[in-house]
């Protein structure tokens, strides 16, 4: 059988974050969205990745897989008299939800220092997308979505759509407003 998927999303455009600057992906992290980067995820300890935060200092840089990172945090452990912190990505990987911590990964932070390419590799190329659609279905309700008058995305999707671009449907109007 053949099984179609609609897209589920639109990107209007990218941008490239420099290179090599843990900080930098947390900014946009926070303020823009998504971060995509490339990271080397044919290390074998990654590939069998089954949770836990991630901190191979000794895998390659060599990029060869895309994951998302979608959030950040820090975890306390406790050795002897001392509490040290790590802070970690958050990352989605395309693996499915067997893989890893229900398809996610989380991945030591470097310091944040310009130059650094962070575990993996993982600060070498950052990417984010800037605007565009998220497309959503048709049971949510008429506030959250909205079409043409013959129920089309303008921008020629069948179906509800979202606008991510800050300007709204074609109208100038923000998406949802009438």
């Amino acid at each position: 059988t053949t099984t179609t998927t609609l897209p589920l999303a639109t990107v209007d455009s990218w941008g490239i974050l420099p290179k090599n600057h843990e900080d930098l992906i947390q900014i946009a992290l926070r303020y823009i969205g998504p971060v995509a980067v490339a990271i080397n995820g044919g290390d074998d300890d990654f590939i069998r990745y089954a949770g836990g935060i991630f901190d191979k200092g000794t895998c390659s840089q060599e990029a060869n897989h895309a994951v998302l990172i979608v959030g950040y945090g820090q975890e306390e452990y406790q050795h002897k008299d001392e509490t040290e912190i790590i802070r970690y990505w958050i990352a989605r990987n395309s693996w499915g939800p067997l893989w890893g911590e229900n398809g996610y990964i989380r991945i030591a932070r470097g310091s944040g220092k310009k130059k650094v390419p962070g575990i993996c590799g993982i600060a070498r190329s950052p990417s984010v997308a800037l605007g565009g659609r998220l497309l959503v279905s048709p049971w949510l309700s008429s506030d959250v979505a909205e079409s043409d008058a013959d129920g089309n995305d303008p921008g020629g999707n069948d179906g509800w759509w979202l606008d991510l671009s800050g300007g709204g449907g074609g109208d100038g109007s923000a998406a949802g407003n009438e």
